[in-house]
């Protein structure tokens, strides 16, 4: 006699049932509600036709994809990682800039010639600016490419939370 493997609709546990019990109402072991069997389960539509079934895929528990398996199948993003790697290196890029400039600021108010201080006073505000704003401006652009990933994640959450529907 073949078994099938059915979910319970309250509880999502995983329950082998005998074949021959197909039409029938039954109990679920864990959370104890009554289910009916009815045949083969309808395939959901809009489904990936080449997803791999839970069977098919490696995982720690059957629930949960392990991290290894999200990478390798593109469900985890390392763009996020690299963007916010990449922001931080341009910060301490702009801060040094920044100083850099406020520096080269003050050696150009030690010059001896006219319109040297007005000069090197223009130069330590630029520079000033430049250390103080640019870090709050890249962080505004940066802060849009990570919109895009975060509104997929929330989108990934919403489809699972319907799919244990």
């Amino acid at each position: 006699m073949s078994t099938l493997n059915v979910a319970c609709p309250h509880c999502q546990a995983k329950i082998k049932v005998p074949q021959d019990r197909l039409g029938q109402q039954i109990q679920c072991p864990k959370c104890k509600q009554a289910l009916r069997l009815e045949s083969a389960p309808p395939a959901r539509q809009g489904a990936d036709p080449f997803a791999l079934g839970d069977e098919d895929r490696p995982v720690r528990d059957r629930g949960q994809p392990s991290a290894f398996w999200e990478f390798l199948t593109f469900r985890r993003m390392i763009a996020p990682v690299v963007l916010q790697v990449i922001f931080w290196l341009g910060v301490v890029g702009i801060i040094v800039m920044g100083l850099i400039t406020v520096f080269g600021g003050l050696m150009l108010m030690g010059e001896k010639y006219s319109g040297a201080m007005m000069g090197g006073l223009a130069t330590i505000v630029v520079g000033l600016l430049y250390t103080l704003l640019g870090p709050f401006v890249l962080r505004l652009y940066f802060e849009l490419l990570m919109m895009i990933f975060r509104i997929y994640d929330v989108l990934r959450e919403i489809r699972d939370k319907l799919d244990h529907r």
